[in-house]
């Protein structure tokens, strides 16, 4: 039996038949969720931008985009990670900015957060705040830019933390699913870059039993061997907005709904915080990528889906791919294509075929080109439809999974 996984980018959760909910004036608005790309200039963004305080986000924004803002989610939050890690380094300390943000903060209240990052000359700076002792206090002018990955943070769970099968009609998770099921593939299970959680609200709503791949587990465990055929795996490779992280955490908690993002409210709980487990889609994914951090709750969780995302694509005859571009600069998904098929090759295993659910404005046999060049797969082993609702109506679609 051949072996089948599906991958979802953000283009999936926008073309799912799922909504998501803005309230503004007492009224609740729908919309359709937003991809990376483009998101801060659309609307359902646009409007919680100016509905809520986010003030650290916009000032950064301000700040060093006058000319033009910056239009994707992964563009800004590389940028303002990449100013916090050379801050560290001091290339530059943001400190006359900072001032400025202080009294802005102080005197005209503007911050959602309490002015509540004290440091004293020792210190280690953590993605939520920074420790604090009761010695020598004074401001960290890092503030600013913890603030803006707070406001990401808050920003994220506010767009995605209401959604909605529209009109209450079968969700395209769904209708894959139905398809695939009576196919005779074996569908290994589902890796998503997607915070969302309309995948699993779609499983849940038809009565699909899924899972998530905790820290010690594996795909080939005995357990997962026993629920291959019933429990849906679930890789998140960028994290969930469903994950429970706290700053005393030793195990990330698996949740059904959103979890909001919680931050201290005064100077002697500093380093309190809860938060959803999600992380930066940015060029550099510190949290599976620096040695520091190895032994933190979500790095471990993480880095375990990475690792079994890598095993699920060696195991795959067939991939489908919904959704995600592919950036060129994210080459951590690059590289477990590019090793999953340098093994198939090793044990002369069958070329991988893939199938491509693109965006209607991209040209087929330029995303062949490349698709061919990031995964290490032939050309005539890509097969290339269009969205998520239309190739599911596609003969190809059906094709592709049953010959």
């Amino acid at each position: 039996m051949q072996k089948l996984v599906v991958i979802y980018g953000s283009g999936a959760s926008y073309d799912s038949k799922y909504k998501i909910i803005i309230s503004n004036n007492n009224e609740e608005i729908k919309f359709q969720p937003p991809m990376d790309n483009n998101f801060f200039s659309l609307e359902p963004v646009q409007l919680l931008l100016q509905q809520e305080n986010f003030y650290a986000l916009k000032e950064f924004i301000r700040l060093l985009f006058p000319i033009s803002q910056p239009q994707s989610l992964e563009e800004l939050w590389t940028s303002v990670a990449v100013n916090t890690e050379q801050y560290k380094l001091n290339t530059y300390l943001w400190e006359e900015e900072f001032k400025q943000y202080y009294l802005n903060c102080i005197l005209k209240k503007n911050s959602n957060y309490p002015f509540n990052d004290l440091i004293s000359t020792d210190y280690i700076s953590i993605e939520s705040g920074s420790l604090a002792s009761l010695k020598g206090l004074m401001y960290n002018p890092d503030k600013f830019l913890y603030d803006c990955t707070r406001d990401l943070k808050m920003l994220i769970y506010k767009c995605f933390s209401k959604i909605l099968l529209s009109n209450n009609s079968k969700s395209n998770y769904a209708i894959l699913y139905n398809k695939i099921i009576k196919s005779n593939l074996l569908l290994l299970g589902h890796i998503t870059f997607n915070y969302d959680l309309t995948l699993e609200n779609s499983l849940e709503k038809n009565n699909i039993p899924y899972r998530f791949l905790a820290v010690n587990d594996s795909v080939w465990t005995e357990y997962f061997e026993q629920k291959i055929s019933s429990d849906q795996l679930i890789l998140k490779l960028h994290g969930s907005l469903g994950w429970k992280n706290t700053y005393n955490c030793t195990d990330i908690e698996f949740d059904k709904i959103p979890i909001k993002p919680k931050y201290a409210s005064n100077s002697f709980d500093v380093n309190e915080f809860t938060e959803p487990g999600i992380v930066p889609p940015t060029i550099f994914k510190e949290e599976i990528n620096s040695e520091k951090l190895k032994n933190e709750p979500l790095t471990r969780l993480l880095l375990n889906q990475w690792r079994n995302a890598l095993n699920l694509l060696v195991e795959a005859d067939k991939v489908i791919i919904i959704g995600y571009s592919f950036p060129l600069t994210d080459f951590h998904v690059h590289r477990i294509f590019q090793i999953a098929n340098m093994i198939r090759r090793n044990k002369s295993i069958k070329e991988q075929k893939v199938l491509y659910c693109k965006g209607s404005n991209e040209n087929i046999e330029a995303e062949k080109i490349k698709l061919s060049k990031i995964l290490q797969v032939n050309l005539n082993s890509i097969h290339v439809v269009n969205g998520f609702t239309d190739s599911l109506k596609n003969k190809l679609f059906d094709q592709f999974l049953n010959n």
